[in-house]
């Protein structure tokens, strides 16, 4: 018999990861907000939901809560804005604070 499977998350690699993919999609969903308004809210939503979830991974080791971030997805969804300016102003903030809770969370060991 081969011995069980070990895991051991890497905090910092996953953070970096993170945020690496979160700031690709905000930057994507801004490039294209006017042109592309639905899969850019998408992107915008990603942008957030990468984020929750990794922290999630690393303040539990598990993702506990799918739907954390559902209540984002449909705000960003319902907004009738085609301008990404109105977004940034609500989401630009946020997602600059779950990334930076990430790098401190990240670095610990």
């Amino acid at each position: 018999p081969h011995p069980p499977f070990t895991f051991k998350l890497d905090r910092k690699r996953l953070a970096e990861s993170a945020i690496a993919r979160s700031s690709s999609d905000y930057e994507k969903a801004r490039k294209r907000f006017a042109d592309e308004l639905g899969p850019s809210k998408k992107k915008l939503f990603h942008s957030l939901r990468v984020p929750l979830f990794a922290l999630q991974l690393v303040r539990a080791g598990k993702l506990g809560d799918f739907g954390e971030a559902n209540g984002h997805f449909a705000a960003i969804m319902a907004s009738e804005s085609d301008d990404f300016d109105d977004y940034e102003k609500t989401y630009g903030p946020l997602r600059a604070a779950l990334c930076d809770e990430l790098k401190k969370l990240g670095g610990k060991r």
